[in-house]
């Protein structure tokens, strides 16, 4: 008989939510690819330092390379086929 540990999953949870949150930025659909409600994100933020480190770390990177991809847009334009 298996029996999974609680907190095993928890910390896939977190780290599947980190991953997609990084590639999306978004907490409401992170959260529901890692299949928890987006409250507990706020909860985790909260209760885990660790956890609160590495989400931080992850809203830096996404902002960073928003900033990238805004500063490539400003020097390389748009291009729009006028057909």
């Amino acid at each position: 008989m298996k029996t999974d540990d609680p907190e095993k999953s928890t910390a896939k949870k977190k780290a599947a939510f980190l991953r997609d949150f990084g590639k999306y930025g978004s907490i409401a659909r992170s959260a529901r690819i890692a299949g928890i409600d987006r409250t507990t994100h706020y909860e985790w933020l909260v209760r885990d330092a660790k956890y609160k480190a590495k989400f931080e770390l992850k809203v830096l990177m996404a902002s960073d390379a928003e900033r990238d991809a805004l500063a490539r847009l400003v020097r390389e334009g748009f291009f729009t086929p006028l057909i």
